[in-house]
């Protein structure tokens, strides 16, 4: 194998632990299939640029949480995908990214506010079932993210470029393993030290 057959065979074998990286549920650029499947493309993405947007979205100390508003956007994953193991309804990559985009837009942001209000008290945070301000905000959210998603989706497919191929492939791997692997180990270890200096565990 030369340079390039080695980079290409990695990624796919580092992405295979995360993804099922079926062909016919991916996207190819260049004639080569990405690392992984369109929904987890729209994952990673929506994930990344929701991570960019926060800042701007996040001004108020004091946040009231509405849980039925970030289950709205993940509801249209799940059912896509219950729909997709029984074999009914009409879907194709597109809407596998835009709905891996949405759940991840939106669970993003209600992870990243409960973990900066849990482990770092930045936000004071409330929960309701439904709360119009956090609508709004979430709305917002997983609208741009998913719209940028799609647009950095689409460009790629449409320049045929190989480097664009393996600059996409890496950015995916590289999120695989944060969201499955390092991420998951950070929030065990920031729940351990939670514990251990909270009043309950500390006497």
């Amino acid at each position: 194998m030369n340079l390039i057959e080695i980079v290409v065979w990695f990624l796919y074998n580092i992405s295979s632990f995360f993804c099922h990286q079926l062909p016919e549920r991916s996207f190819f650029i260049a004639e080569y299939k990405l690392p992984v499947c369109a929904r987890c493309t729209g994952i990673y993405l929506g994930a990344f640029f929701s991570y960019l947007l926060l800042p701007f979205l996040l001004r108020n100390k004091r946040i009231r949480v509405g849980v039925l508003d970030t289950l709205i956007y993940i509801l249209p994953l799940a059912v896509d995908g219950l729909l997709q193991l029984l074999g009914l309804g009409w879907r194709n990559n597109y809407t596998r990214l835009i709905t891996g985009a949405l759940a991840a837009s939106s669970t993003a942001l209600f992870a990243v506010v409960l973990a900066l209000s849990l482990f770092f008290d930045l936000f004071k945070m409330e929960a309701a079932l439904h709360d119009s301000t956090w609508l709004k905000t979430t709305t917002k959210l997983c609208f741009i993210s998913a719209t940028l998603t799609v647009v950095v989706l689409v460009f790629s497919l449409f320049s045929g470029s190989f480097l664009v191929f393996i600059m996409l492939s890496i950015f995916l791997a590289h999120y695989a393993i944060l969201h499955n692997v390092i991420l998951p180990i950070i929030v065990v270890f920031l729940t351990v030290i939670y514990l251990l200096r909270s009043p309950t565990y500390s006497t």
